[in-house]
């Protein structure tokens, strides 16, 4: 439920965002550890660090319309379970639990979120510094609803250019759309200016890795500041259905065909972290697949996310996003 509330504000939102009371908002708050701490790739002990390659994030934006406000939230790491997201939604102030969706940029080279443990029953996390985060989280968004400002949506999707994602499993599989928000101020100081730029686009951040004692945003690093030297504003980086997940092929793309618009956004790892998605043909079916087998919650999960995310699909509103997007 805390999903489907989300998905159809967030669609009345985008419908209606170019009425005189649309606003927007955004923010950012630092969340690289000091000192630094190891970092994680997955399951497993983290792995220690020596140096860091750019800070780490927790970026904000805030849409608001006819005093309804949802909050889409990006953190640099590899998963963020609820029990972290919901610390911050208890925190933040004016906006609904249900209208605030909190994903990852998935990237390799920072702290361990999950706390696994191992065979001894010791844990990689470091609560400390989690518990920190939370607190960073709910300030960014915070500060997000007090820069509310008038503002105009630009939104597009298309073919991004160039090899940026990379599907190991099936090189040729992967999902080439790009998916782009552009909040404009329509007044004051800033007037025709970006406030914030959303990229959407399903790809794994794992060009520096866990294994080489580097903590990092990795690719959403340079990503940031490119849009930010080139457009303003603030950048802001929501994964998609990520092609080396196994999802790309057979279920990101399914999803967004049967989604009632030529703009079709997807927002992976949001609000929890469950692990990887497979169909119930390929679970435990092949060699390639052992890993992603044994890190998933069983044969029937990429069905049962099928199904219901089709439901919620049916539940969107359906006026066309076409006429109100130009």
């Amino acid at each position: 439920m805390k999903t489907l509330s989300f998905l159809v504000t967030f669609a009345f939102i985008l419908i209606s965002a170019h009425g005189q009371s649309f606003k927007a908002g955004a923010a950012i708050r630092v969340i690289t550890p000091d000192p630094l701490l190891p970092v994680s790739g997955g399951v497993g002990q983290p792995n220690k660090v020596t140096e860091k390659k750019g800070d780490l994030y927790a970026r904000a934006l805030v849409f608001e319309k006819r005093a309804i406000r949802i909050a889409i939230v990006s953190i640099d790491n590899l998963g963020w379970p609820a029990v972290l997201g919901d610390k911050s939604r208890s925190l933040i102030k004016g906006i609904p639990p249900e209208n605030i969706l909190i994903g990852v940029t998935h990237t390799h080279s920072a702290p361990d979120a999950y706390g696994f443990p191992d065979e001894n029953g010791q844990v990689g996390a470091d609560f400390e510094y989690l518990e920190w985060c939370v607190s960073q989280i709910a300030d960014a968004v915070n500060e997000a609803v007090n820069n509310l400002e008038p503002a105009v949506l630009k939104i597009n999707v298309g073919k991004a250019r160039g090899k940026i994602a990379y599907n190991y499993y099936a090189p040729e599989l992967y999902d080439p759309r790009c998916g782009v928000i552009q909040a404009i101020a329509t007044s004051g100081k800033n007037k025709d200016q970006p406030i914030v730029t959303l990229v959407n686009y399903a790809t794994h951040p794992e060009i520096i890795g866990p294994d080489r004692g580097i903590l990092s945003p990795d690719l959403c690093g340079p990503l940031y500041s490119r849009i930010e030297h080139k457009a303003g504003g603030i950048a802001l980086f929501m994964n998609s259905a990520q092609g080396g997940m196994v999802t790309a092929d057979n279920i990101g793309y399914y999803l967004k065909r049967n989604m009632p618009t030529n703009h079709p956004f997807l927002f992976g790892l949001t609000n929890d972290a469950f692990g990887y998605i497979l169909t119930k043909v390929d679970f435990n079916s092949f060699k390639r697949y052992d890993y992603i087998t044994r890190t998933s919650l069983g044969e029937k999960t990429g069905e049962i996310y099928i199904k219901e995310a089709m439901e919620l699909i049916s539940n969107s509103p359906k006026p066309s996003l076409q006429q109100h997007l130009k």
